[in-house]
């Protein structure tokens, strides 16, 4: 199924890179939530897991939609994707820093770029 979908969304640059905007935006509205409204931890290491989790779509999303706009498959495009996740996710968590109750954490950082790289693996993987 996500060969199809990877496949399907490649020939498609606009609806690409419109789902990465999106998703972007979704990242940035969970990020607004103040940490007072957030629930705890009830799963040791959860909010790593989530980090990685929400990332690894991004990333997965990315690598598709510069694939759709020309990029070929390699290591240059794949560093290209890994830093644009990771500039992302940097402005994320200084974006948090002005949340109430949030904090910028640099180990969220390191588990955002971790989700992106596996995203892009995933992609990678899949034929």
């Amino acid at each position: 199924m996500i060969r199809q979908i990877s496949s399907w969304l490649e020939k498609r640059p606009t609806i690409a890179w419109t789902l990465v905007i999106s998703y972007a935006v979704i990242i940035i509205a969970l990020s607004s939530i103040p940490g007072s409204s957030l629930p705890s931890e009830k799963v040791p290491l959860q909010d790593t897991i989530e980090h990685i989790i929400e990332y690894a779509i991004l990333g997965f999303l990315l690598i598709i939609a510069f694939l759709s706009t020309g990029y070929t498959l390699d290591r240059k495009t794949i560093l290209v994707v890994i830093i644009v996740g990771a500039i992302y996710a940097v402005f994320d968590e200084s974006y948090q820093s002005f949340v109430s109750d949030r904090i910028a954490d640099v180990l969220d950082v390191f588990s955002d770029i971790v989700g992106v790289t596996l995203g892009v693996i995933i992609r990678i993987k899949k034929g």
